[in-house]
């Protein structure tokens, strides 16, 4: 029992420490593109809008806050072969693109899923190591990202 008590002790010392220090707990590679789409989504009224998420499973940030959410696993749904047939207000396509090996098919894809005058939602990393799930493949700059959307 004491045991017990030391690490519950030692636990709460540390959750204590982090909020004082104001610890994030998000995954930092994706806490500029989460704020980022949070004022996307508040600023427009767009929480309500039809949305689909195309995300390798550990990202679900959006389903608490859009009332018409979706989702799609990455890779089992490969984004380079695989469309929905429902076109949707926004797709977010979140930390996938640098996994992809046909990046131009996987664009398109998006795309053919966002309906006429929807947005694409797209953050890749760029000053990080690379990460294989299942590979990593890319790299971009704000402009090459936004050549390759165009």
């Amino acid at each position: 029992m004491t045991e017990s008590l030391a690490g519950t002790l030692k636990n709460r010392g540390k959750q204590a420490a982090k909020q004082l220090l104001g610890y994030d707990s998000r995954n930092w590679l994706r806490i500029r593109p989460i704020e980022a789409f949070t004022l996307f989504f508040e600023a427009g009224n767009r929480k309500s809008s039809d949305v689909i998420e195309i995300s390798p499973g550990c990202s679900r940030y959006w389903r608490t806050m859009c009332s018409n959410y979706r989702s799609v696993d990455f890779p089992a749904f490969d984004i380079c072969r695989d469309r929905t047939d429902e076109q949707y207000y926004i797709v977010i396509a979140a930390q996938v693109l640098e996994h992809v090996r046909r990046r131009q098919a996987a664009t398109e894809n998006i795309d053919a899923m966002t309906r006429p005058g929807g947005w694409a939602m797209v953050a890749t990393p760029f000053l990080f190591r690379g990460h294989a799930r299942p590979h990593d493949y890319n790299r971009w700059t704000p402009a090459g990202l936004e050549q390759l959307m165009v």
